[in-house]
């Protein structure tokens, strides 16, 4: 259908990490096919940030399920995409993967608020009176 995958494939990003150390670059969706090479880029680079929104996470793979929980649990952000999946699906698709409250609470909310708070984004609420 005139889709070149391989545009996808997050080594390019890898290449934009390394030259721009200072640039914070967030990949968008989970890198299927490649999320065990969008791990180690991750690993290796610590200006990569993986938002996680178009899959439901039951389809992770046990690589990036394993390292959400762990090595990565603080660039991991929730993604949604609705209406094609609902909130109510997505925060149980979440829930079953049994991670604990506090991971949990990192991908879905803390995670996003640090990196806008690190990126210069006044995130105060406003009185809008």
């Amino acid at each position: 259908m005139g889709i070149i995958l391989d545009h996808c494939h997050p080594r390019h990003l890898d290449v934009v990490a390394a030259k721009f150390p200072e640039l914070t670059i967030v990949a968008g969706r989970p890198a299927w096919p490649w999320q065990s090479e969008m791990i180690s880029i991750m690993l290796h680079k610590p200006n990569v940030w993986c938002e996680l929104h178009g899959w439901s996470p039951k389809y992770f793979t046990q690589d990036l399920k394993h390292d959400l929980a762990r090595r990565l649990q603080d660039r991991m952000l929730f993604g949604a995409d609705y209406p094609l999946l609902s909130y109510q699906r997505l925060i149980s698709d979440w829930r079953e993967l049994n991670l604990s409250d506090v991971i949990l609470e990192r991908v879905f909310y803390k995670t996003a608020k640090r990196l806008f708070q690190n990126l210069g984004f006044n995130l105060a609420k406003r009185d809008h009176n």
